[in-house]
């Protein structure tokens, strides 16, 4: 997305209103936005010129990869993308701002929930095998060392499950993980 941003928009947000100021030509104050695309100076006699800086401090540009990237993490994480695409939008033009800005909210945005989903499912998946092992076979379940479960998804396990069976009536459940080293840990239920 990066490359891509370069490739079409290099150099196009540092295009601002210039007015007329004896022989040379200054900074238009009434007209701060960019220009050469979808808006055109206001100002009579304004022209459209190449400016030093772009916008918010010279960081909101396609100029080179690290501004572009900065850029399109503004617009993946759905806060103030709009003023970017519109800012683009006065500098390129309409549909080509349009088009891009969409098309990297859809990507990153989908991306980022794909892999929220994933790791969410990865994580019931496994508390999903541990229990129906601990309610089937009562005694050692061995689980890789990756997914050895902190004291704290122990003890949510612990009270989940005294919430949905009743205590035996040979005293409580315990539960201890072992096995903090390479290979597999064993979790052991004794009742």
């Amino acid at each position: 997305l990066g490359i891509m941003g370069l490739q079409l928009f290099l150099g196009e947000m540092n295009h601002r209103c210039y007015i007329a100021s004896g022989s040379t030509y200054v900074l238009d104050p009434d007209d701060d936005r960019l220009c050469d695309g979808a808006h055109e100076c206001r100002t009579a006699g304004a022209k459209c010129f190449f400016a030093p800086e772009s916008p918010n401090y010279g960081i909101s540009n396609f100029n080179n990869i690290g501004n572009a990237l900065v850029t399109i993490f503004v617009a993946s994480t759905e806060e103030g993308w709009t003023d970017e695409m519109y800012r683009l939008q006065d500098a390129y033009n309409y549909i080509g701002a349009t088009i891009y800005f969409i098309f990297v909210i859809a990507t990153t945005a989908l991306f980022v929930m794909e892999l929220a989903k994933a790791v969410i499912q990865d994580k019931y998946n496994l508390l999903s095998e541990i229990q129906e092992s601990m309610n089937s076979v009562g005694g050692e379940v061995q689980v890789p060392d990756s997914h050895l479960l902190s004291s704290c998804e122990l003890n949510e396990m612990e009270e989940d499950q005294a919430e949905t069976q009743p205590d035996p009536p040979g005293g409580e459940a315990v539960e201890t993980a072992s096995g903090h080293g390479t290979g597999t840990g064993s979790i052991s239920v004794s009742m």
